[in-house]
């Protein structure tokens, strides 16, 4: 049995991420933790959760020693105690967007700052079974993947691997808890539901781990690229305009 902890547990992607590690009949939660609801049961932000545990979370502080950590923190946040954190788990599944990518200055063209731990960057596996399984089940680090990024990498990679896109026009429509368990005008349900907006319509950082994972060149990747925020709240559906170079029986 593996024991297994999750830090910053009382976000979506956390009790999301809870909820299938319950129902797994190899892996054991043994300590969820969250700095605002410590001593709180799970089920208090996660009412599914009901009758499925009896965990409470608790402080970062009284974090142990475990055979897999999850790191489900806000971007910026998991970087902090990496070592930490590294220390404490044989192995370690970071969520987050910090160590996504393998190249630090590709990290810094998209991220507009410089990653403070680069040493780290190339350490950690790109969590996409579909593109990394073999290397996944030995790592020791594995990164989370973009949603937008997901979707778009799994549509488009047979055509890109047989090499038959000259040029791709991607839009993907996402829902509102893509923007995160914290409310903020942008992301909170009831300000923007009826509301369709284009998010971060220049530059979206998942552009990044598409070319990388596409292999797209960075100076040109030959995709034009836009996420449209929803009325939904889950799900994330890309569409994607192809222009090949080549006629396909």
């Amino acid at each position: 049995m593996i024991k297994a902890a999750i830090v910053g547990a009382s976000g979506y992607a956390g009790g999301e991420l809870l909820r299938l590690l319950i129902a797994h009949p190899e892996v054991e939660v043994t300590q969820i933790t969250s700095e605002t609801y410590a001593g709180e049961f799970a089920h208090f932000l996660n009412p599914n959760l009901r009758g499925s545990t009896q965990l409470k979370f608790t402080r970062l502080a009284e974090l142990q020693p475990t055979d897999l950590m999850f790191l489900a923190l806000p971007h910026s946040k998991a970087w902090d105690r990496i070592d930490v954190y590294a220390g404490m788990a044989d192995r370690l599944i970071d969520l987050s967007g910090d160590f996504r990518l393998r190249d630090p200055a590709e990290y810094e063209r998209w991220y507009e700052h410089a990653h403070p731990h680069p040493e780290w960057l190339e350490r950690f596996v790109y969590g996409l079974p579909e593109f990394h399984r073999e290397e996944m089940a030995g790592a020791k680090y594995v990164s989370g993947v973009g949603c937008n990024a997901t979707v778009t990498n799994l549509a488009l990679a047979p055509l890109y691997k047989r090499d038959l896109v000259r040029e791709t026009v991607v839009e993907v429509k996402v829902g509102s808890s893509e923007g995160g368990h914290k409310v903020t005008p942008g992301s909170h349900h009831p300000e923007r539901a009826n509301v369709i907006r284009t998010f971060s319509p220049y530059g979206h950082r998942h552009i990044a781990e598409l070319v990388q994972e596409l292999h797209l060149n960075p100076e040109q990747p030959n995709m034009h690229f836009t996420v449209t925020s929803v009325g939904i709240v889950r799900g994330a559906l890309a569409t994607s305009h192809c222009l090949l170079n080549q006629d396909i029986d």
